[in-house]
């Protein structure tokens, strides 16, 4: 009993963790690797997640789900509730520690026009925009809401989050020309593991209207 409520503590703590998919793997020491991204994830290069961070460890698991479309999802997407929708799952690991769950959410009739049919055929590093354009399809605009907050306790079992430490939640929305919603991807991340940053380069209209002057 003190030994397992050492563990506990340690694992409360951040030191230590379970990995709730794997229960037989035990408990190990959590893995300290802080990764740096851009807030917009690759901006469509294709690398892997492994060539874009530079992380070691890496472990991916990847699941297709055929849904009806929630509420929340429906709207980010301007379709009806209940529509057939195709939700992509991607669980990262480093080290055996869970860093980050990533959802995408499509609709059906348009991921099968790309292609995407199940996990067997996704390929590391070809992102979204590439799969879109198999089907004829391409990007426009982005738009992007990122929000820290507490996760919940099954956020906090999945990502083996330490008491007092926040996730930041993505949302990653792509529009056609027609300003029309293609996707929408929502992403999980411990908050003590990620750096985001991100880059604006000004053009000269950006001097033009703004005076000249930087914020």
């Amino acid at each position: 009993m003190p030994v397992n409520r050492a563990v506990m503590s340690l694992v409360s703590e951040g030191v230590l963790t379970t990995d709730p998919t794997a229960p037989r793997r035990g408990v190990r020491v959590r893995s300290t690797q802080v990764l740096t991204r851009d807030l917009f994830g690759n901006s469509g290069l294709p690398v892997s997640f492994e060539e874009e961070t530079g992380a070691d460890g890496v472990e991916v698991d990847v699941t297709y789900d055929w849904v009806d479309a929630p509420l929340d999802i429906a709207e980010l997407l301007q379709i009806p509730e209940g529509t057939d929708i195709l939700v992509r799952t991607y669980r990262y690991s480093l080290d055996g520690t869970p860093h980050q769950i990533a959802r995408e959410h499509m609709r059906a009739d348009l991921a099968r026009a790309c292609g995407l049919t199940s996990p067997d055929v996704e390929v590391p590093g070809r992102h979204t925009g590439a799969w879109l354009e198999r089907a004829g399809v391409r990007l426009h605009r982005e738009h992007l809401v990122l929000l820290t907050r507490n996760p919940t306790a099954d956020e906090r079992e999945a990502l083996a989050v330490p008491v007092g430490v926040p996730v930041y939640e993505k949302t990653l929305t792509t529009y056609d020309e027609a300003d029309a919603p293609l996707d929408a991807r929502r992403i999980l991340v411990v908050a003590d593991r990620i750096i985001y940053t991100a880059d604006r380069v000004h053009s000269s209209s950006d001097d033009e209207t703004s005076g000249g002057e930087r914020c």
